[in-house]
């Protein structure tokens, strides 16, 4: 995989510059940005976005955990909230609890552990209370769909 640092070895420039080129930050000359880039097209690099969600603390994904993929209620919401998450820069990670509390636990376990920014969830059930305060606990925002969970 390449790096920032083989680029910059390459166009014969700092790491910084290169991710300031990366990022489109600070002052860099247009003479050595198209430098910059022109190296990064010929060793095909592809920025790495777990370490940028570290360093800016955004992930720009969002999460949508539903009960039943076959409700074509669902299948209509997901389609609108993909539209909408990419309309805003976001990518839209999906999951389908099939209605389990069980299932719907391992996903909020796996939103926990990629760091989305943000959850729209219709809950398994009433039962689903534990579930958003991890979510809560953790300063991850979400919405519920669909159903209310008391608490």
């Amino acid at each position: 995989m390449v790096t920032i640092y083989d680029i910059a070895k390459k166009a014969n420039v700092s790491a910084m510059t290169v991710s300031r080129v990366i990022n489109n930050t600070g002052r860099i000359s247009e003479k050595t940005r198209a430098k910059v880039k022109r190296v990064m097209d010929e060793l095909g690099y592809v920025p790495n976005q777990m370490a940028r969600s570290l360093v800016l603390q955004q992930t720009h994904l969002l999460f949508l955990l539903i009960t039943d993929i076959t409700n074509p209620f669902y299948t209509t919401l997901a389609r609108g909230a993909e539209d909408a998450a990419q309309k805003h820069g976001f990518r839209l990670l999906f999951g389908n609890s099939d209605e389990k509390l069980a299932k719907e636990r391992d996903y909020i376990d796996t939103i926990l552990k990629t760091r989305a920014d943000g959850v729209l969830v219709a809950p398994a059930g009433d039962a689903s209370l534990p579930h958003l305060e991890a979510l809560r606990k953790h300063g991850v925002p979400f919405v519920l769909l669909d159903r209310e969970v008391p608490g």
